[in-house]
Formats: C-alpha cells, sequence, structure tokens
C-alpha cells in the first residue's frame, strides 16, 4: 500500500525474492503492488469507480488450492484518531495462524502483517 516509484525502486534488491508481481505505482497515498512467491494468474487493477483509487485482484495455487486475493487501499476516515484502516478478509476454508501490527514506516498508519493456511479439512471455492 502507498506505493511509489521511489519505493519500489528503493525495495527493488529485498523484493527480488517475490518474483510475482502487480504494481500501480502513484506518488499519491495510493499507489498499491502485491508480490508473491507463489504464480499469479487473472491479475489486474481495478480503479473505485467514486474517488478512482486502485485496487489488485489476483489469483494463486497454495497446495493446490486456488486463492482469489484483493488488495484495496481506502480513503481514510480520522488520520488524526490513529484507528486501525487495513484488515485483512479471509474465507472459512482458511485460518489466521499470526497477525501482528508492523513498525511504522512513516505512514499514516501501521502496516498489518498476517500468515494463514487451510484449515483442516478445508478447500478452497
Amino acid at each position: 500500500q502507498e506505493v511509489s516509484a521511489s519505493w519500489l525502486q528503493q525495495l527493488h534488491a529485498v523484493l527480488v525474492a517475490y518474483p510475482y508481481t502487480v504494481r500501480e505505482p502513484r506518488e499519491d497515498n495510493f499507489g498499491i503492488a502485491l508480490y508473491s512467491k507463489y504464480p499469479l494468474s487473472n491479475t489486474r487493477v481495478v480503479l473505485s469507480p467514486d474517488v478512482a483509487v486502485p485496487s489488485i485482484r489476483a489469483e494463486l495455487a497454495i497446495a493446490g488450492q486456488r486463492v482469489c486475493l484483493i488488495a484495496v487501499h481506502t480513503v481514510p476516515p480520522w488520520p488524526w484518531l490513529h484507528i486501525p484502516l487495513d484488515h485483512v478478509l479471509i474465507s472459512e476454508q482458511l485460518m489466521v495462524q499470526e497477525r501482528r501490527v508492523g513498525p511504522n514506516a512513516g505512514s499514516d498508519h501501521f502496516p498489518v502483517l498476517f500468515s494463514f493456511a487451510w484449515r483442516p479439512g478445508g478447500s478452497a471455492q
């Protein structure tokens, strides 16, 4: 989230470990990028019709299961309150293994870091 061309250039050495990408850098706070170690398919950048903010839709396969991922950066309602703005929504076939708030990266909010796994007996639909 909040990806600019400058950020992408500065992070290039770290991001080479994630060869599959969808990027839509912008110079305002609404640039967006997705980096994955898994191959991505059916990727597209979608603009919100109301505020022209880009989102990313992509599909990937993990352990033989298809996952649809949608990354959205919403317009912040109350930046001075430091309320949680970032969320991760998952289907009932998945479970969150870890969720934590990352360090201050100079944004108006903190990043959300998470990992997930298939629920026992679960499968993607």
